[in-house]
């Protein structure tokens, strides 16, 4: 069941025509979703956690959701954060679609 939109816009902003917020990334996971828990995005993977792997798994992932070509997709870590926490950029096309496409595959969390 996805989450509604408005609780999704609470975890993102608009920044020059793109749509950017964080996520929390959990390597190591049984499968690939993205769920909002407790007003964050996180991340959860199969990828172990080194080498860029989760990042990578979480752009192609955000690719297909959204139906765009990886390169729109901009994945990078925040150093000095104690979770793993990358900043996410999806650049090019509508950013309020982009929102409800999301929406639609983010999963609630517990």
């Amino acid at each position: 069941m996805p989450v509604p939109v408005d609780s999704l816009r609470r975890a993102v902003r608009f920044e020059d025509g793109s749509l950017v917020f964080e996520v929390v990334v959990k390597p190591e996971a049984g499968v690939d979703r993205l769920l909002l828990v407790e007003g964050d995005l996180v991340f959860e993977t199969v990828e172990p956690g080194v080498r860029g792997r989760p990042e990578a798994a979480l752009k192609r992932l955000l690719a297909r959701i959204l139906n765009v070509n990886p390169g729109m997709v901009e994945v990078e870590a925040l150093r000095g954060s104690s979770r793993r926490t990358v900043r996410v950029s999806l650049g090019g096309g509508d950013p309020e679609e982009a929102l409800e496409r999301l929406a639609g595959a983010v999963e609630p969390g517990v």
